[in-house]
């Protein structure tokens, strides 16, 4: 298990809110896919997806198709996942507000409201 600097970050994020957590969490009984974190008890999973800008796994035609997979499985199973860019724990200072960032101070705050209240906005099943 190879775990990146954005999943200490993350992880920490978690930590600090006293969240319950599973980190590289298998959550299919027969596929290996797993969840880079997954709140268990409340079926919500977050995943770090890195490599953006880099033509990383995630955006790759493989990777990206791979990962559809794996969230439409999930979704079959329950499950509702958070999608959390690098970018997004990696801005951790406020510059110029862009409309594509979450900032880090911003982003604690998100993952507390969706971790007390899993109905909110956030995840809209229409």
């Amino acid at each position: 298990m190879k775990i990146n600097t954005y999943e200490i970050l993350f992880k920490c994020l978690l930590e600090d809110l006293k969240v319950d957590f599973v980190q590289e969490y298998a959550f299919h009984p027969t596929r290996k896919f797993r969840f880079d974190f997954a709140l268990v008890d409340k079926k919500i999973a977050f995943e770090i997806d890195g490599g953006i800008y880099t033509s990383g796994r995630h955006v790759s035609p493989t990777g990206y198709c791979n990962d559809c997979i794996k969230q439409l499985l999930a979704v079959q199973l329950g499950w509702r996942i958070v999608k959390i860019p690098t970018l997004w724990i990696n801005h951790h200072k406020r510059k110029k507000k862009q409309a594509h960032l979450i900032y880090f101070e911003d982003l604690k705050e998100i993952i507390r409201e969706v971790v007390s209240c899993p109905s909110l906005k956030y995840f809209s099943k229409g």
